[in-house]
């Protein structure tokens, strides 16, 4: 997502065993990976944050960082990752469907993704503009919009505490919306 801060700290291969080690970093903001499935145990695929460490073995998920807060946040939408938090150095597993912070107790079941109000209606205001029905239990919403239905091509990313977002315009065509 925009104005995240992410580095790659190792990608190295070893051919002689075939393993393979992914190591990202992220001082701030989001990152979301799709993960291809790892049938060999030596390949490792792991973004780390100053308070917790996400490893991933095929899985689709997104992590984030808060340096003002210092929290991390991991949701996993398919596979598994195992969330470990830098000062108790305490694992905890995440299954499809659930997230956690770096040092909750237990993962916690994510909320249903919001559905689109009048989603697919003609735009043609200066601005792009969304709304999304209320989630309750829902804290803030997140809202996506692309080129392609995959969200290969996400062309900008609004967060807001109410169920609407609104997006600068873009030249005619059809794009795609997702809601978190």
């Amino acid at each position: 997502p925009s104005q995240s801060a992410v580095q790659i700290a190792r990608m190295r291969q070893t051919a002689l065993i075939g393993s393979v080690d992914r190591l990202f970093t992220l001082s701030g903001g989001g990152l979301r990976a799709r993960v291809t499935p790892m049938t060999n145990g030596e390949r490792r695929f792991r973004v780390s944050t100053p308070t917790a460490v996400a490893a991933v073995r095929g899985t689709m998920f997104a992590t984030s960082y808060d340096p003002a807060t210092q929290a991390t946040l991991t949701g996993v939408t398919e596979g598994k990752v195992e969330l470990t938090d830098a000062a108790s150095h305490r694992m905890l597993a995440l299954p499809t469907g659930f997230g956690a912070h770096a040092g909750d107790e237990a993962p916690h079941p994510l909320l249903a993704a919001p559905e689109l109000v009048d989603g697919g209606r003609i735009q043609n205001q200066p601005r792009l503009a969304f709304a999304v029905k209320p989630e309750a239990g829902a804290n803030g919403y997140a809202l996506s919009i692309a080129r392609d239905a995959g969200f290969i091509d996400v062309l900008d990313e609004a967060r807001s505490a109410t169920p609407e977002a609104s997006f600068d315009s873009l030249p005619t065509g059809t794009y795609f919306v997702r809601a978190a």
